[in-house]
């Protein structure tokens, strides 16, 4: 694994992280806690309205996924070596839809054995999961990735932003395809831009419009969602295509420039918890866009960053962090509902982080990791792209779109 495939697989697994944090404080009063300390009010200070909030950031997490998803895929397309289109919808689907189904079965299989029920003490955003009892309209949903709020938050509330991966990777081809038509880079980006914030006013106008039809309403609100995190995707995709130019930019650049940058991008990158209204919400993931890039960027320039990304921890953690993202909702649903009265709260908090990346070591191994070589095989097979034992001969870039080909955070508040 090269210096660049650590950087990012550690990135991702550290924003991965946060997000599990994130989860597991959003789950009990966490900050109402902090500030009944003596010296509470400081500490809320520090992890609420300073740069140390990224250890909790895991509604940043998503927009930085996506940013990542963008690079990564587009590697191949931009250094003219462009899979075929078959091979790249069979290896996509069996890298998201084959770990999906498998968390799904796995969540719907806790979800019997500890009999959903309201836990004293915990907040109002983790009582709206598993509210409802599972029925087979509900579990077919989820199965076809709708995206409706009812079939996600049922079954494993993580996956609404998989929905959005996968209709995007649909297009992915055809979107390179058409982002080649032009050779500006800001007019790609603003074209993106413009048609990811006419979805953005698409959605502030359905939500407050009697849908003729419920059904109609909530396919059309999810379609929306997608597209105002395309322009995510395309800065993604920019970043493939000139992050050699980067490199050699980073190399005239003084340190202390390289410092400043990183610390604007991840106050950028933290500002999203800041901006709660909804008129400022578009606002707010743009900045954290361009947090997320900065962020990116920094890992993929900066050999500084790259060589403190490349600890063997980040980097086992951003190796199960796929599972990791899609195993934790339901280890800490589980743990939570069922140990409810037996095990004491801050046990349970304090225990869900260590379960959850023990199981998903385990899913990555048996499930994650045979469903890529799965895909592999099978795109060999189809498109005669493979040879000998189905392996394709990569290069370093190549394996970091395998490996590292999606990631998306959990659905949040």
């Amino acid at each position: 694994m090269g210096r660049e495939n650590k950087s990012l697989t550690s990135l991702r697994g550290l924003a991965a992280l946060s997000v599990v944090f994130l989860h597991i404080i959003s789950t009990y009063s966490f900050f109402s806690w902090i500030e009944s300390l003596p010296s509470g009010a400081i500490i809320s200070f520090a992890l609420t309205r300073t740069p140390l909030g990224v250890i909790f950031a895991g509604e940043s997490a998503v927009i930085l996924f996506f940013v990542l998803s963008g690079l990564v895929l587009a590697i191949p397309f931009v250094d003219g070596r462009p899979p075929s289109i078959s091979s790249f919808f069979i290896r996509r689907a069996c890298r998201i839809y084959v770990p999906y189904v498998a968390a799904s079965v796995f969540a719907l299989a806790v979800r019997a054995l500890v009999v959903p029920h309201t836990v004293p003490g915990t907040t109002d955003w983790f009582r709206t999961f598993w509210s409802e009892a599972i029925s087979a309209s509900m579990v077919i949903g989820h199965l076809v990735m709708t995206g409706f709020s009812q079939h996600i938050n049922n079954i494993n509330p993580v996956t609404w932003s998989l929905v959005h991966e996968l209709r995007i990777s649909i297009i992915f081809p055809f979107l390179i395809a058409a982002l080649g038509l032009t050779r500006s880079t800001v007019s790609r980006v603003s074209a993106a831009l413009v048609f990811s914030a006419a979805c953005m006013v698409g959605i502030y106008h359905i939500r407050d419009t009697e849908a003729v039809s419920s059904f109609a309403h909530n396919v059309g609100l999810s379609l929306l969602q997608t597209g105002q995190f395309l322009w995510l995707f395309v800065v993604g995709i920019e970043l493939a295509r000139h992050r050699m130019r980067l490199r050699r930019l980073a190399g005239r650049l003084a340190p202390s420039m390289i410092c400043a940058m990183f610390i604007i991008s991840l106050s950028l990158y933290c500002v999203e918890k800041e901006l709660t209204y909804p008129a400022f919400r578009a606002i707010s993931v743009f900045l954290v866009g361009l947090g997320s890039t900065g962020i990116i960027t920094l890992a993929l320039i900066s050999p500084a960053l790259e060589r403190i990304l490349a600890v063997r921890p980040a980097v086992f953690l951003g190796e199960v962090s796929f599972s990791l993202y899609l195993i934790h909702p339901i280890i800490l649903l589980g743990m939570v509902i069922g140990l409810d009265g037996l095990v004491r709260p801050w046990i349970i908090a304090a225990l869900v982080p260590l379960v959850s990346v023990a199981v998903a070591w385990a899913a990555r191994r048996y499930i994650e990791l045979p469903s890529i070589h799965a895909g592999r095989k099978l795109a060999g097979a189809l498109t005669g792209c493979e040879s000998g034992r189905g392996r394709l001969p990569v290069r370093s870039d190549r394996r970091i779109g395998e490996e590292l080909g999606v990631l998306s955070a959990p659905a949040l508040f």
